[in-house]
């Protein structure tokens, strides 16, 4: 009967509900948002392929030199990597414009895209550029303070380390996700933002860890395959991820992620702090 009604009204009845009306109804909005993402991201995409080809150089220049090649490598990436920082800064301007649009459209709010997008950015730019500061500075940091440890003679060690890494970047990243998202619908302190984003990565794990490999996973799979396979072959997949994400891979990945967000800042925040905002866009049944 809920379902028969909520057909009726045009209203899903859960976030994944949302998904599948976007993926009939806003193909082209959510293909303008994916080219957004990739113009956006183009340069340090076009960064990370140069990366990639300058470790491979580095690694047919000290063949056969196992300490001297892997010395070389961890110089050189310490001082790369820094184009995590710049990674966090765009995002941070490309999401303050997504993430309105993506709201608007979740919680059955209507949205112009060119007009909410940059809204969105106006908005939201400054906090978000200073919380994307905030979240790539400790990505590095977190990177060169593990590549310290790291050694030739102990790769069981430095797979251990790569590991962390990436527990660590999923941390990062999701927390400063989750800031851009609390900070376009609630009104909070720096910090507060921050706080409620870790709250809400430690409260909904599965989902965090979700949310992760939707927002980073080219990024996150070029770190993996530059470390365990040939360098070729690594461009060759990276290349055609990006080129794949392009059309329609950014934009579901974000939006994905802002539903689930949604879905867990309706248990942990508007089900009993702000009940108007609960399930805001789902049908409720007989409830306002």
């Amino acid at each position: 009967m809920k379902i028969t009604k909520a057909k009726e009204l045009g209203l899903p009845i859960s976030r994944r509900g949302v998904l599948a009306l976007a993926l009939t109804y806003h193909k082209l909005p959510l293909f303008k948002l994916s080219l957004l993402a990739f113009l956006f991201f183009s340069p340090v995409l076009a960064y990370f392929a140069y990366h990639l080809i300058a470790e491979g150089a580095i690694m047919l220049q000290y063949q056969g030199e196992a300490t001297a090649q892997w010395t070389e490598l961890l110089s050189f990436r310490r001082w790369s990597y820094l184009a995590i920082i710049p990674t966090y800064l765009l995002a941070a301007v490309y999401l303050s414009g997504a993430i309105r649009v993506y709201r608007r459209f979740a919680f059955g709010e209507g949205y112009i895209l060119k007009d909410d997008f940059l809204e969105g950015i106006k908005d939201n730019w400054k906090g978000n550029l200073l919380s994307g500061l905030f979240f790539g500075v400790l990505s590095y940091l977190s990177y060169f303070l593990i590549s310290l440890f790291s050694s030739p003679e102990a790769l069981f060690l430095h797979y251990g380390l790569l590991i962390v890494y990436f527990v660590l970047l999923m941390f990062f990243s999701v927390a400063f996700f989750l800031t851009v998202c609390l900070r376009d619908i609630y009104t909070n302190t720096f910090f507060g933002y921050i706080k409620g984003a870790v709250s809400l990565f430690i409260a909904y794990l599965p989902s965090s860890a979700l949310i992760y490999l939707m927002l980073v996973l080219p990024l996150a799979l070029f770190i993996f395959l530059s470390g365990v396979i040939p360098t070729g072959f690594c461009l060759i997949a990276y290349f055609i991820l990006v080129l794949l994400y392009a059309f329609f891979g950014y934009s579901l990945a974000y939006l994905s992620a802002f539903l689930l967000y949604a879905r867990a800042a309706d248990e942990a925040i508007n089900k009993t702090q702000f009940p108007s905002e609960y399930r805001k866009g789902l049908y409720k049944g007989d409830n306002p």
